[in-house]
C-alpha cells in the first residue's frame, strides 16, 4: 500500500492519486490539514500507529511512501495547552516545551518512513541552507554567481562596483500580508546603489553578482531522471530579475529543453551529497553558454515543468510509487 503526505490545494498530488486510482492501487493521503492523533510509536516493536480523521493505522506497514509536501498538525499541543486554562505565564513554557517534543517526535516518525526502499522525498531535507548547497554545488564543479552575506554598507558598496548586484532571502521567499488585504513576495530584486547609505549597518543580506541571462532553467528531477524547462524571461523588464514576478499579460515562453550531460552528472554529485532524490533546481544559462547553478528547492513546483512541456512527471511518479 501507498502512503503520501501532502497538503489539501496540490495539484500535482492530486494528478498522482487520479493515476492511482485509474490503476485500481491503494493509498492513503495525509494532508498537513488533517486531523492526526497518535496513538502508538515503538522504536523497539517498529511501530508508528496513528489515527487519521477517525480510521487507525501503522505507518511502518506502508513499503512505498511520497513525501510532497506539509507535515502532522500539531493538535496535540493545542489540546494540552488549552488544558492549563488561564494561566499565561505556564501556556509560554509549556507550549514551548510541548512543540519541541512535537517536532523531535514529527522528526522520528518521518526519519522512520523515509528509510522504506519504495521512499521518495524528504520531510527532514525539505528545508535546505542555500549557503551550504552553493558550497557543494562549488564543489562539484558548477559554477556559481559571487555570493556575499553582509551587513555592511561598506562591503556591498565594494562589491556592488564590481558588478550589478542582485539580492535574495538567505532562507526561503515568504509572502507578507498588507494592512489593505493585498499581498507582497519576496523574490530576487537587484541592489541600487541609492538604497542604502555607504556607512550603515543592517542585518546580514545575501547578495550576488547578478548573472547576464540568455535564458533561465528550471529543471524538476526523480530520482535519475532530470526534466528541463528553458524559461525565455530576460526579454521582459517584469521578469528579467526574477521570472516568478509573473507578466500575466506577457507571459515567458517555456519550452523543452536538453540539459549537457556534464551538467547533469555534475547535478547527480550534488544531489548526492545533499541526500536528495527530488525537487526542482534553478540555473541560469548565459549568452556565452556558460551553466550557473543557483539553487534548490527539495518541494518546488512540478505542475509548471510537466504541463509547459509535456512531461510525464505525474505519471512516472505514480508508477514508481506502484511498483511493488
Amino acid at each position: 500500500m501507498i502512503l503520501i503526505f501532502s497538503e489539501e490545494c496540490e495539484r500535482t498530488t492530486d494528478e498522482v492519486v487520479q493515476w492511482l486510482i485509474l490503476n485500481g492501487k491503494k493509498f492513503l493521503r495525509i494532508n498537513r490539514e488533517d486531523e492526526v492523533r497518535i496513538l502508538n510509536v515503538s522504536p523497539s516493536k517498529g511501530i508508528i500507529e496513528v489515527e487519521v480523521n477517525g480510521r487507525v493505522f501503522d505507518l511502518c506497514q506502508f513499503s512505498n511512501i511520497w513525501y510532497r509536501r506539509g507535515s502532522l498538525a500539531p493538535n496535540c499541543v493545542k489540546v494540552a495547552i488549552s488544558e492549563l486554562g488561564n494561566q499565561p505565564h505556564r501556556v509560554q513554557q509549556v507550549g514551548q516545551f510541548l512543540s519541541n517534543e512535537w517536532k523531535i517526535l514529527q522528526h522520528y516518525m518521518f526519519f522512520v518512513l523515509e528509510r522504506k526502499r519504495g521512499a521518495i522525498g524528504s520531510f527532514s531535507k525539505s528545508f535546505i541552507n542555500k549557503p551550504i548547497v552553493l558550497s557543494f554545488a562549488k564543489e562539484c564543479g558548477l559554477a556559481i554567481p559571487e555570493t556575499v552575506i553582509t551587513g555592511n554598507g561598506s562591503v556591498l558598496y565594494d562589491e556592488l562596483k564590481c558588478k550589478p548586484l542582485i539580492t535574495k532571502p538567505i532562507s526561503e521567499a515568504v509572502t507578507f500580508r498588507n494592512a489593505d488585504g493585498s499581498s507582497s513576495k519576496m523574490l530576487t530584486t537587484s541592489v541600487q546603489e541609492l538604497s542604502f547609505d555607504r556607512d550603515s549597518e543592517f542585518f546580514p543580506s545575501l547578495v550576488q553578482h547578478r548573472i547576464e541571462k540568455w535564458i533561465e532553467l528550471r529543471i524538476f528531477f526523480v530520482k535519475d531522471t532530470y526534466y528541463s524547462m528553458a524559461i525565455f524571461s530576460q526579454n521582459n523588464a517584469k521578469t528579467s530579475i526574477d521570472f516568478r514576478n509573473y507578466d500575466d499579460e506577457r507571459p515567458n515562453r517555456m519550452v523543452p529543453f536538453l540539459l549537457p550531460q556534464l551538467v547533469q552528472k555534475r547535478l547527480r554529485n550534488l544531489m548526492d551529497k545533499l541526500g536528495l532524490d527530488t525537487g526542482s533546481i534553478d540555473m541560469i544559462v548565459t549568452p556565452q553558454k556558460e551553466y550557473f547553478f543557483l539553487e534548490i528547492n527539495p518541494v518546488g513546483n512540478i505542475e509548471m515543468v510537466s504541463k509547459n512541456c509535456n512531461y510525464p512527471i505525474e505519471m512516472e511518479i505514480a508508477k514508481y510509487l506502484a511498483y511493488e
